[in-house]
């Protein structure tokens, strides 16, 4: 995520549309916007050199890759300015697995790029994960001990992120606990990754509250200390039946002290999934029960590094997107913008600008993997189920 676009929601500004947007999201008396018509939007297949097949994206406020798969293993692509020019990024694998990943996370902050990658192997085909890192000059991976996010306490890594100076992975560990916790990893130096303990703070489970984590997003400017937002979900097990609740948790720093923030929700089958960050704040995006969710995170408090002064709302979507049937939602920001893509059976894609006025795009063919904006393009990674196409779009 790029520093420009990066979360501040540490930051005291805070706009009038803000707050409106927090009053409404907070009163429950208030229904969702008026459906606006959708409006058509050109979207041109950009085919891949040597037919390498698109997996993830990543943009930064100027800057675009795209993470993909070739016949020979990774690959990485870099977008230029007018939105269809492609150039190699070049990888230098550098472990046995790396040669053979799949890019499951990348993040762009300016020139400086941060991914994950996944690949199975070993007796019982189990993950291995590989960290990468670079620029569009050159990107590669820093091997790590297999300990660091494998062996038998690992759960998996859900997302990275990347700004002010800082490079963090998301993931569940195991950590002897009642259930998988929520967890942390920081780049400690160009080489090395170090996981951080999540035991005695919100991010660790309990035998009533198991907690599963989706996303991350960093806040801060180049060169000065960045907080981080983890969002996604726990399931509370102290009722009659499990329910499954949507979760942010904030920190000024990734090694804590960690505030949790319960997001509302109007079922017991809800959870957040992705994150876009601008100047005052993230936004969330999620389900909640079979209806696509969106939440705003802002922290209007004069005190800046002070976590627990978060204000949580939750905005309503227009009525065509809300009434839909989502299985989950994609954000993403160009400038003071944010777009939503819904999946599900109807995608649906809209726009929010910065005087909350809503507007309906046409949706990409296709079921969206991936989705980012930047310089007044959109693009889109979407799959009929056989083959993946990289789609980009011009909303300038």
């Amino acid at each position: 995520m790029s520093a420009r676009a990066a979360a501040t929601w540490l930051l005291p500004a805070v706009t009038a549309a803000s707050l409106a947007v927090a009053v409404v999201g907070c009163s429950g008396n208030q229904g969702p916007p008026p459906a606006p018509t959708p409006r058509p939007l050109a979207w041109a297949p950009v085919p891949l050199p040597r037919g390498d097949e698109p997996l993830t994206l990543a943009a930064s406020a100027d800057a675009a890759v795209v993470g993909a798969t070739s016949s020979t293993g990774p690959s990485l692509w870099s977008v230029g300015l007018d939105g269809r020019t492609l150039a190699a990024v070049p990888l230098t694998p550098r472990s046995t697995y790396a040669h053979s990943a799949h890019w499951a996370s990348l993040a762009v902050d300016g020139q400086h790029v941060v991914g994950v990658g996944r690949a199975t192997g070993g007796a019982h085909g189990l993950p291995r994960w590989t960290v990468w890192d670079g620029s569009a000059s050159g990107v590669q991976e820093r091997p790590q001990p297999f300990e660091t996010f494998g062996g038998p306490r690992a759960g998996g890594l859900a997302a990275v992120a990347t700004g002010a100076g800082r490079d963090v992975v998301v993931g569940a560990w195991d950590d002897g606990g009642p259930g998988l916790d929520g967890t942390l990893w920081l780049r400690a130096s160009q080489e090395r990754w170090d996981r951080l303990p999540s035991t005695g703070t919100s991010l660790a489970s309990s035998s009533t509250n198991l907690v599963q984590v989706a996303t991350v997003a960093l806040s801060g400017g180049p060169g000065g200390p960045g907080g981080v937002v983890v969002a996604g979900a726990t399931t509370d097990l102290s009722g009659p039946t499990p329910s499954q609740r949507p979760v942010a948790w904030t920190s000024p720093d990734p090694r804590g002290p960690w505030e949790r923030h319960d997001l509302p929700a109007t079922t017991s089958a809800a959870g957040a999934t992705g994150s876009a960050c601008d100047a005052s704040g993230c936004w969330l995006v999620g389900t909640d029960g079979d209806a696509a969710a969106l939440w705003r995170l802002t922290a209007p408090s004069t005190r800046p590094r002070d976590a627990s002064t978060s204000v949580v709302a939750r905005v309503p979507l227009p009525g065509t997107v809300a009434s839909s049937s989502a299985t989950g939602a994609l954000p993403a920001l160009d400038g003071a913008g944010l777009w939503v893509l819904v999946r599900g059976h109807r995608g649906a894609l809209v726009h929010r600008d910065t005087v909350g006025t809503w507007s309906a795009w046409a949706a990409p063919p296709g079921d969206v993997q991936a989705l980012a904006a930047w310089g007044g393009h959109l693009a889109v990674v979407t799959s009929d189920g056989r083959t993946r196409r990289l789609l980009v779009a011009n909303v300038s």
